[in-house]
């Protein structure tokens, strides 16, 4: 089977690569940039570049491929350089790249969205998602939307602050969610690529409170918990004040205080413990 992997340097993409090679697939990765592609290039048989929000920037991408895996995605960390929003990246690039698709004839998207729930479902972040998500079920071939929890890298960082003496949630950290190893979304990804439902929804196999997570990463570097609670409304409004000059950061700061204040609970698919991942971060530093 001849696969395009669009996103293959980001977390999830990384883990969908090495598990599409072990399943025996041909293999062209599509990337923003070559900054990263060493972690990548000894996976695959071949690698493309470009910026897939451009116009026309990736056409033809899909010529010559069975099937699309899409881990395309803006970051979500503050440090991010990205100015544009999420819609000018996640949706225009993942849907530029559905009707490449299509034109090539491929037989099917895989795209990897997000486990929605209404306490952030208007977020401009999850609306860039729904955006290609609404988009799929019209277009001239199969595709299926997987849905993970929070990623357990996007968590990495809570590692490296307990190791420093402290963490932080915002409000009382009394919101549940089941994150999920990006290996064990990788998997579900996989498991659809020759066929599936439109949707698959999936977390990991343990729910936590947001201050239970952090206490978690305070076990990893075997430190006393200390967690201060930040205000919501100190988010909210940074994206207000943020929104006239840098619609990144304001819809990234309106989705972190959303997210972060209401459950996201999906089905338990993943076997992969959060508890066991912080531990191997906080050895890894130690190393």
């Amino acid at each position: 089977m001849r696969v395009l992997l669009a996103g293959a340097s980001g977390a999830v993409g990384l883990e969908v690569l090495q598990q599409l090679r072990q399943k025996g697939c041909w293999i062209r990765t599509l990337s923003r940039s070559e900054g990263p592609a060493a972690k990548f290039r000894r996976f695959a048989d071949e690698t493309r570049f470009a910026d897939a929000a451009l116009p026309g920037a990736a056409a033809g991408v899909c010529e010559g491929i069975d099937a699309v895996i899409s881990c395309l995605g803006a970051s979500v960390r503050l440090d991010s350089p990205e100015r544009r929003s999420y819609r000018q990246v996640d949706t225009i690039a993942n849907i530029q790249l559905l009707e490449d698709a299509e034109s090539c004839g491929v037989k099917r998207f895989v795209y990897v969205s997000a486990h929605v729930e209404d306490g952030y479902r208007g977020t401009a972040y999850i609306q860039a998602h729904e955006e290609v998500a609404r988009r799929l079920p019209s277009a001239r071939l199969g595709a299926t939307v997987v849905r993970p929890t929070g990623i357990f890298s996007a968590f990495h960082d809570l590692v490296a602050m307990a190791k420093r003496g402290f963490g932080v949630t915002i409000g009382d950290g009394s919101a549940r969610t089941n994150p999920i190893h990006q290996r064990d979304v990788a998997r579900a990804c996989v498991e659809v690529l020759e066929d599936g439902p439109q949707e698959v929804e999936t977390g990991g196999p343990d729910v936590h409170t947001r201050r239970e997570i952090a206490e978690l990463a305070f076990a990893a570097v075997r430190r006393k918990p200390r967690i201060v609670r930040t205000p919501p409304a100190m988010f909210r409004l940074g994206s207000r004040m943020y929104r006239p000059f840098h619609s990144r950061k304001s819809e990234l700061f309106e989705f972190v205080e959303a997210v972060a204040t209401h459950d996201c609970i999906a089905p338990a698919k993943g076997s992969l413990k959060l508890e066991d991942y912080f531990a191997a971060l906080a050895a890894q530093e130690q190393s």
